[in-house]
């Protein structure tokens, strides 16, 4: 089932048309009200909203709930309330712009998988709230992607324009490998971080955040500039072409062994570090 601006009566007659879900919208506005969303939740493999190929008009989305794999397409969104999908799939493509929240510290997206993708930001400003297990994001030109998520979360994906912030409340996986023009930060609370990727490609500063027993590891097919590295008592693993620092490595007492590979690569650690398990470096040439 699709909303599609080609549609006449049943869709917005011009691709840039704001789309309204979920809500009350402008004259101007082609908007779908909390009853008709009712009325098409279930009993479709696929729901689109925007035209795929040509939509350019703003979609605004506010609190929904759908029973069927979603899709939004628009020139940007604005996600103003909590899509609840459990066990499904939520797609978000701006075609133009951004993916922005409009709920402030409330949840904005609780399925099974995201896949968010975007020209100027994912949650630039104020990150996207979720309650999922996998992530695909992909921005292209400018902005950061940010993503708080309840939960274990395994992420893929390219931001071409900025930084990466992704904060969880369990572990941090990866699926496929991850591209990041800008910093990047993960967060995964007393919770494991396994970045092992072999195709893996920060360019900017890697920061790494868990607390507990619990292992941290991430791999850069380049060198790796380590940011702010504050980590429990699991082992710590890098691996790269060149290790070097701007921040500092944190290891609470008694911790695990902490493992630099560094290849046919430098290792240069020399800011104030706290490491309190055994160091172990490894490079060559």
């Amino acid at each position: 089932w699709s909303y599609s601006p080609t549609m006449g009566r049943q869709g917005p007659s011009t691709v840039s048309r704001p789309i309204v879900v979920g809500a009350a919208g402008a004259a101007t506005d082609f908007a779908l009200s909390t009853t008709e969303v009712a009325a098409i939740t279930n009993g479709f493999s696929q729901i689109t909203i925007g035209d795929a190929t040509a939509g350019t008009g703003s979609v605004t989305i506010s609190a929904t709930t759908f029973n069927d794999n979603l899709t939004l397409v628009g020139g940007s969104i604005a996600s103003n309330g909590l899509i609840t999908n459990t066990g499904n799939t939520v797609t978000m493509t701006a075609r133009v712009t951004n993916i922005t929240d409009g709920n402030g510290g409330t949840g904005n997206i609780t399925a099974a998988t995201a896949n968010l993708n975007a020209v100027t930001g994912i949650g630039s400003a104020d990150a996207l709230e979720t309650t999922i297990t996998t992530l695909t994001f992909s921005n292209t030109t400018s902005g950061n992607v940010q993503v708080t998520d309840v939960g274990t979360l395994a992420l893929s994906g390219t931001n071409a324009g900025g930084d990466l912030t992704i904060v969880t409340t369990g572990a941090i996986t990866q699926p496929a490998l991850i591209s990041v023009s800008g910093t990047s930060s993960f967060t995964a609370g007393a919770s494991t971080i396994t970045l092992g990727n072999g195709s893996n490609d920060f360019t900017g500063a890697v920061s790494l955040s868990n607390s507990g027993a619990n292992a941290v590891s991430v791999t850069d097919t380049n060198g790796i500039i380590l940011g702010t590295v504050s980590v429990g008592t699991g082992t710590l693993t890098v691996n790269a072409v060149g290790i070097t620092q701007t921040g500092t490595i944190t290891q609470t007492a008694a911790a695990g062994v902490a493992t630099f590979n560094a290849g046919a690569g430098v290792i240069t650690l020399t800011n104030a570090n706290n490491f309190t398990g055994a160091v172990s470096l490894n490079n060559s040439g």
